[in-house]
């Protein structure tokens, strides 16, 4: 959808059909950030210990230095895991204490689910019952729906989520027209002018002629290093992007604002390169300048040949808590792999190798789907009152089957395989989760196997309910690390080695 002079020059493809936006989430919760440091909610220089922010494993004393200026441009300097982050995000994840707040950027989720968390607890209400009161509604938003987005938890990476945003083209470019005419609706300020001239103001240069704003990046004129753009090589730009193809690009001197969404629920996905070859050929396309007496027509978005329908709704119902506890617990793969599906805080999480991790739904008797990941679905055997034996994912008409691990007592074992959190409770009352890992031996993983209802007797020989709040953020830094626990009756001890 093309945008300039606040008239639609054109349009293609379901302009009215709400897409996941995936990153551009970021620059949508930047305008409530802007909003409430104007409104006294929220301070930049507030810091993450005034702000109450912690996680699992906790945060030390230097991180909690952090300040909310620091979340918004990337450079917090917390290297913990997060919701919603991409394989290239893991790998290139700095290790924790290697920066000092605010000295160094590094494209973090975890600095982005903390803002949004942040802003919650200041402002009182959701980041999308916010957004619909403070910026949709305002803006004329047609399709933006508070009720159908999905805020995004891993509880083994952190317990911090990710607030995904679900937005129709038309609606994303009345967005961009927003920052485009600073912050200002029918003359009306929504968000301070000086907030969007500090998001377009590059805090951090990321190379390539890249940089880094407050939850925007920005191109300065004559700074990209690829040629391949010559139109758009000569202007200043500033872009929210997303994973898959999803672009929101703003070009001041020409007054134009150009949204690219692509069908990431059907798995159909665009590459960048692509996105800016397709913009440079729209600036490409002008003869001249528009008519001071042109009369727009009618908007009538022209359709692409390529388009398939959305997946089907799914009849998503109430989670049953004995139902829950039921499907609860650690699955064999004929090829030896182990899938995790386990409770955090009444809610149901899967963990499966080259999958990921997420929150299952419940869709029908023993049936459940993960909202995260369209065209999945979980399926569990048996009869309902006992633990079910089996279990089948199914993923874009891949299947995997998988049958209950055998519980058996273990003997202390070390190394690394996968992720896995367990919950106790501190004498301070308050629940924290402990991550550990799994460990290999002689070429063959061994299972750590906690899960949810084991009774933690101690931590390296201290008894929990011995164990201090400074004795517990002690014990989450030390390796390995050695479990007593109970499960349904027989002694387990484990020795792990924690990340």
């Amino acid at each position: 959808m093309v945008v300039r002079n606040r008239r639609v020059v054109a349009a293609w493809g379901a302009i009215d059909r709400p897409f996941n936006v995936h990153s551009i989430r970021k620059s949508l919760a930047g305008a409530l950030y802007g909003a409430a440091v104007r409104d006294g909610q929220l301070s930049l220089e507030d810091t993450l210990d005034q702000l109450q922010l912690q996680d699992d494993p906790p945060l030390d004393r230097l991180e909690l230095g952090a300040r909310f200026v620091d979340l918004i441009s990337s450079r917090s300097g917390i290297y913990h895991g997060a919701a919603y982050a991409s394989g290239e995000q893991e790998q290139e994840r700095p290790e924790r204490g290697s920066h000092a707040p605010g000295t160094f950027w590094y494209y973090n989720n975890w600095d982005f689910n903390a803002a949004e968390t942040a802003y919650e607890h200041r402002a009182g209400e959701s980041i999308y019952a916010a957004f619909n009161r403070k910026i949709a509604r305002p803006l004329g938003m047609e399709d933006f729906d508070p009720e159908n987005q999905l805020a995004v938890l891993e509880p083994s990476q952190s317990r911090l989520p990710a607030h995904t945003f679900r937005m129709s083209a038309r609606d994303l470019a009345r967005f961009g027209q927003l920052y485009l005419d600073g912050g200002q609706w029918n003359g009306a300020e929504i968000i301070p002018r000086e907030w969007v001239e500090e998001s377009f103001r590059p805090h951090s240069q990321t190379g390539d002629g890249t940089g880094y704003g407050y939850l925007w990046w920005t191109y300065a004129a004559a700074s990209l290093a690829s040629t391949d753009y010559p139109q758009l090589s000569q202007r200043d730009i500033y872009l929210a992007r997303g994973s898959g193809g999803q672009a929101l690009f703003i070009i001041p001197a020409e007054n134009m604002v150009v949204v690219h969404l692509a069908d990431t629920d059907n798995g159909r996905t665009v590459r960048g390169p692509q996105i800016w070859q397709l913009v440079e050929r729209i600036m490409d396309a002008r003869t001249g300048e528009p008519s001071a007496q042109a009369t727009p027509g009618p908007l009538i978005a022209l359709p692409l040949a390529s388009n398939v329908p959305p997946p089907p709704p799914l009849p998503f119902q109430p989670l049953d808590t004995r139902a829950m506890q039921e499907v609860v617990g650690d699955y064999t793969a004929p090829d030896g792999v182990s899938i995790r599906v386990f409770a955090y805080e009444t809610r149901l999480f899967i963990n499966a190798p080259g999958q990921g991790e997420a929150e299952l739904f419940a869709v029908g008797r023993r049936r459940y789907a993960p909202r995260v990941i369209h065209n999945a679905e979980v399926f569990f055997e048996g009869a309902g009152g006992a633990p079910a034996p089996a279990m089948t994912l199914t993923r874009d008409g891949t299947t995997i089957q998988a049958v209950r691990a055998a519980q058996t007592a273990a003997t202390p074992s070390r190394a690394l395989v996968r992720r896995y959190g367990l919950s106790i409770a501190p004498p301070s009352g308050q629940e924290r989760s402990l991550t550990i890992q799994q460990v290999a031996e002689g070429g063959v993983a061994a299972t750590a196997g906690i899960l949810p209802g084991d009774e933690v007797h101690s931590l390296n020989g201290t008894p929990v309910s011995q164990i201090s709040r400074d004795e517990f953020g002690r014990l989450m830094r030390s390796s390995p690390l050695r479990v007593a626990l109970t499960r349904n009756g027989v002694e387990h001890v484990f020795e792990l080695s924690l990340d």
